[in-house]
């Protein structure tokens, strides 16, 4: 008597009898590093492309927030080359870090020009008591 693949014993007779079918195995889904697209994204209905926001973070270089402004630029960048591969959902997941990034550029070197200005500003109108004006202006 043999067993086949399919569960069906065979004799030296013709006639088959069906053992017990072993139960499909449940496979258990393990969790994926990577983003999946979601079904419902925003600007997805209307079919229109992303934006990268290139020109937001290159002006936001010219703020004192380095490190934040250059990976906003990067993100900008990478958002454009995701789209030229066919990624819609990257890049635009990327243009948007970089958009927020880039605010948060401008933003925060808006705030230090005008934290740097208020105590220059100070430094002038209290000058003997700030320790930290420059020596050409003892004169």
């Amino acid at each position: 008597m043999t067993i086949h693949k399919c569960g069906f014993k065979s004799s030296s007779n013709t006639f088959r009898t069906r053992t017990s079918v072993p139960e499909p195995e449940l496979a258990i889904s393990q969790p994926s590093l990577t983003r999946q697209p979601s079904a419902i994204t925003e600007g997805a209905a209307d079919g229109s492309k992303p934006r990268d926001y290139l020109i937001l973070a290159i002006l936001s270089c010219f703020c004192p927030l380095v490190p934040i402004n250059i990976v906003a630029l990067t993100f900008s960048v990478m958002s454009r080359n995701s789209l030229q591969q066919g990624n819609v959902d990257g890049a635009r997941r990327l243009g948007r870090n970089a958009m927020v990034l880039s605010i948060v550029a401008i933003l925060g070197g808006i705030a230090i020009i005008d934290s740097c200005a208020v105590h220059s500003e100070l430094c002038i109108h209290f000058s003997p008591l700030c320790k930290c004006r420059p020596t050409f202006l003892l004169l």
